[in-house]
C-alpha cells in the first residue's frame, strides 16, 4: 500500500499535469477559434479567460512556468509531457510553425498579454510572435565555444571557482585513465579502484547550473583521443543519468561503465584505428569486433559492475536493435548503454581525428534528431539536447 505522503505527492503531480494540459488546451482552442471566427468572438474570450485563470492558479505555487518544444515533445519543468495527447501534438506543431521553441509565463501575465500571444500565434496580421509583460518567447540555442566562454564569465565567482576546480581534476584524471587503458592494451587485469576514485571526483564536481559542455576536456593531440573521449563520455553520461534522478552507487557504476565503454578498441591495431583512408571490409570487421572484445575482457575482471560489460557490448547496438554486434531482432540495449551511445556519438563527432574534421554541434544535434527513434532512444535524445542547450 502506498504511504500517505507518496499518495499525496502522486495526487499533486497528477493535478499539476492536468493543469499543464488545460493551459495547452486553452491556448490551442483560443488560437483555433481566432482563425475560425474573429478576435472579439465570445468563444475566444471564454478560452482566454479560462487559460488566464489556470495560469494564475499555477503561478500561486511557482513564479514561472516554461514550455519547451524539443523535437516533437513538450517539456515543462524538465519533464516531458506525454505526446499521445492530441492537444500537446497540436501545441508543439503550432509553436514550431511560428518558430517558437520556448514560452515562459510569469506571475505578471495579463489578459492583454495573453490576447496578444494568441493573435500572433494565429497569424492575424503579425509576422512574428512577440513577447509581452509576463510572457517571454525565444528559441533554444546551442552555445558555441565563444558563447560558452562568455557564459562562463557570467557565472557567479563561486561557480567559476568550482568549474575551474572540476577542469583541473578532469585534466589530472587524463593520465590516470591513460595508464588504465595501457594496461588493457597489454591485456593485463585492471582494478576498478582507480576508475572508482575518478568517478567519485566527477560526482563531487558536477555542476547542475553549468552547461555540461563546459565540463568537457579539449583534445590536445590525436594520440590523446581515446583517453579524452573516455573522460568526456563518462561526464556526459553521468550528467544525463543524474538529470534523470539517478544518484549514489548506481550513478557511480554508470560512470565506470561509461569510462570503460571503448575498452575493446585497445585490441584493435593502431594502424586501423588511425587510418586516414576508408577501411577495407576486413579492417571494418576488426573495428566492429571491438565492442565484443571489450565486453569479453571486462567480464573477466573482478569487481567490475555488470553495467560496464553491457555498455561495452551494446553501445553500438541501435535503439531499434540493429547495429553491432548482431544480437538478434528482439535484443534491446540497456538504458545505460543507450545513454552511452548518445554521449559517444556526440563527443566523437565533435573531435578531430586523422580521418575526419570535427563537425559543428548544430550538425551533430541535427543527426541526433534525425536518428531519434531508430538509432537512439527519443526520450534520451530530447533530454540530452535540453541539457546541452543554453
Amino acid at each position: 500500500m502506498l504511504s500517505r505522503d507518496r499518495q499525496n505527492n502522486e495526487s499533486a503531480s497528477m493535478k499539476d499535469y492536468k493543469d499543464m494540459l488545460q493551459v495547452v488546451a486553452g491556448l490551442n482552442a483560443a488560437v483555433s477559434n481566432t482563425r475560425l471566427y474573429a478576435a472579439d468572438h465570445p468563444q475566444v474570450a471564454r478560452h482566454l479567460k479560462q487559460t488566464h485563470g489556470r495560469l494564475r492558479q499555477v503561478m500561486q505555487a511557482q513564479p514561472e512556468l516554461t514550455f519547451l518544444i524539443v523535437d516533437d515533445d513538450v517539456v515543462v519543468d524538465n519533464q516531458v509531457l506525454s505526446t499521445t495527447t492530441p492537444q500537446l501534438d497540436q501545441f508543439a506543431a503550432l509553436l514550431k510553425q511560428c518558430a517558437v521553441e520556448r514560452i515562459t509565463f510569469s506571475q505578471e501575465v495579463s489578459m492583454d498579454g495573453l490576447f496578444q500571444l494568441v493573435m500572433d500565434l494565429a497569424g492575424t496580421g503579425q509576422d512574428v510572435v512577440r513577447s509581452a509583460p509576463g510572457i517571454t518567447l525565444g528559441k533554444v540555442k546551442v552555445l558555441g565555444p565563444e558563447e560558452l566562454d562568455a557564459q562562463k564569465r557570467m557565472l557567479s565567482p563561486e561557480l567559476r571557482q568550482r568549474l575551474t576546480a572540476m577542469a583541473a581534476y578532469r585534466d589530472g584524471s587524463l593520465d590516470e585513465i591513460k595508464d588504465f587503458y595501457k594496461l588493457i592494451k597489454a591485456n593485463r587485469e585492471v582494478s576498478r579502484h582507480g576508475l572508482g576514485e575518478m568517478v567519485q571526483g566527477f560526482m563531487r564536481g558536477m555542476l547542475r547550473d553549468v552547461n555540461p559542455l563546459q565540463m568537457l576536456a579539449a583534445l590536445k593531440s590525436s594520440d590523446e583521443y581515446t583517453f579524452t573521449h573516455a573522460i568526456n563520455v563518462c561526464i556526459l553520461t553521468m550528467v544525463q543519468a543524474e538529470s534523470l534522478g539517478i544518484s549514489g552507487d548506481l550513478l557511480h557504476d554508470i560512470g565506470i561503465a561509461a569510462s570503460m565503454h571503448d575498452a575493446g578498441k585497445m585490441f584493435v591495431p593502431d594502424e586501423i584505428l588511425n587510418k586516414p583512408d576508408k577501411l577495407t571490409d576486413e579492417e571494418w570487421h576488426h573495428m566492429r569486433a571491438h565492442s565484443a572484445h571489450g565486453a569479453a575482457y571486462i567480464l573477466k575482471l573482478k569487481g567490475m559492475p555488470k553495467l560496464a560489460f553491457l555498455a561495452s557490448l551494446e553501445h553500438h547496438i541501435r535503439y531499434d536493435g540493429s547495429g553491432y554486434p548482431d544480437m538478434g531482432d528482439k535484443w534491446r540495449p540497456n538504458m545505460v548503454s543507450q545513454m552511452v551511445a548518445i554521449a559517444d556519438l556526440f563527443d566523437a563527432m565533435r573531435s578531430r581525428r586523422p580521418y575526419k574534421e570535427p563537425k559543428p554541434d548544430a550538425v551533430i544535434i541535427k543527426i541526433l534528431r534525425q536518428d531519434s527513434g531508430t538509432a537512439f532512444n527519443p526520450r534520451l535524445v530530447a533530454n540530452f539536447l535540453k541539457l546541452i542547450k543554453g
